[in-house]
């Protein structure tokens, strides 16, 4: 299990948003920018597993931003 700390600093970099799809249902999403990054920078979107959320990919998530990428994750519906 992860730490409240140990979140705090792995959320560090993103900014957490909901979009809402054509058929109006709300999904849950974060984005990490990674440092530095500018207009080439390339995005790796991360899909979680049934029965799981987004948040089970946070820490990877964050790896990936410290290493140069810029991350999406999101719920899918009726996850998260």
């Amino acid at each position: 299990a992860v730490t409240e700390a140990e979140e705090k600093k792995i959320l560090e970099g993103s900014n957490e948003f909901v979009i809402q799809t054509i058929d109006g249902v709300y999904l849950n999403t974060r984005l990490w920018v990674a440092k530095g990054s500018g207009k080439e920078t390339p995005i790796i979107i991360l899909l979680h597993m049934r029965g799981k959320s987004q948040r089970d990919l946070f820490p990877f998530a964050k790896f990936l931003s410290d290493n140069g990428y810029a991350v999406c994750t999101f719920d899918f519906r009726g996850h998260g």
